[in-house]
């Protein structure tokens, strides 16, 4: 038994092990990247670990860019999103959990769909529903836009930890004169904090990553997210890479140091979700 584990077990780590590079490479060389200088950047062969590093592209970056307020924008949108998408989410869940009515379960199939259009699909529709409502260049336009685009599978989400709670608790706090809304904000809510973490994450890395919708809905450059802020370097920069390489590693820290925080309560909402 113990013979023929060996072997599987070397594969699953050798083949573990080769998804770890390929994913930690490109990140290891655009942080390698923003540490070097101009020279450094087109010296032959090429240095993966800058010596000594220099914090060239980064002054840069700061001094000839908009950086912090495309970063600040982003934060606004994605913030904005999170608090819209698991307000109509929960209550949505919370409909589709503890009501019976006509087709529902072809209606949660129906919402769950949705995700499978793609998003460049809709650029079109959305950018005109964008300009008849005034939403163009605003916070507001983008957070409409991506809550709808999340709220499907956040119901989903919700709702399966709500399926979760016993209706019990619930039916003894009403008896006991609690109103349903009540009973949803401080009995219900507290008990799927796991699930509301674990939507609010995915939430907030859908949004941050964005890149098509916030270029063509906001195309005024004061209102551009990190994301639009990134690839306007890389044109404009075409030749300063370190600047690039700057850019990237700002824009995506907000995300990996809140994934850091976060990461076990995200784990647990993910898993609890899919074993209920």
């Amino acid at each position: 038994m113990t013979d023929k584990a060996t072997p599987l077990k070397i594969a699953r780590n050798t083949l573990l092990a080769c998804v770890i590079i390929i994913v930690l490479v490109p990140i290891l060389w655009i942080v390698t990247t923003s540490l070097k200088t101009s020279y450094q950047l087109f010296t032959f062969p090429p240095k993966w670990i800058p010596f000594p590093p220099s914090l060239e592209g980064y002054i840069m970056l700061f001094s000839r860019t908009k950086i912090l307020q495309q970063v600040l924008n982003s934060a606004v949108v994605c913030i904005g999103t999170v608090v819209v998408t698991l307000g109509f989410s929960t209550m949505a869940a919370y409909g589709f959990s503890r009501f019976r009515f006509k087709h529902k379960e072809l209606l949660l199939i129906a919402i769950i769909s949705l995700q499978m259009i793609p998003v460049t699909v809709n650029i079109v529709p959305l950018y005109f529903f964008a300009i008849r409502l005034r939403l163009i260049d605003t916070y507001h336009g983008l957070i409409i836009i991506f809550s709808a685009i999340r709220i499907p599978i956040c119901i989903w989400i919700m709702k399966g930890f709500l399926d979760g709670i016993p209706v019990s608790i619930e039916e003894a706090a009403m008896i006991d004169g609690a109103p349903r809304w009540k009973v949803l904000l401080r009995i219900l809510l507290p008990l799927t904090m796991p699930g509301l973490g674990a939507a609010a994450i995915l939430t907030l890395v859908y949004s941050w990553s964005q890149f098509l919708l916030p270029l063509i809905i906001n195309s005024r450059s004061s209102m551009h997210l990190a994301t639009v802020g990134v690839y306007s370097f890389a044109v404009e920069e075409a030749v300063q890479y370190n600047l690039f390489g700057a850019a990237a590693v700002i824009s995506s820290a907000p995300v990996v140091i809140l994934y850091l925080f976060t990461q076990k309560m995200f784990i647990s909402g993910l898993t609890q979700g899919s074993g209920k």
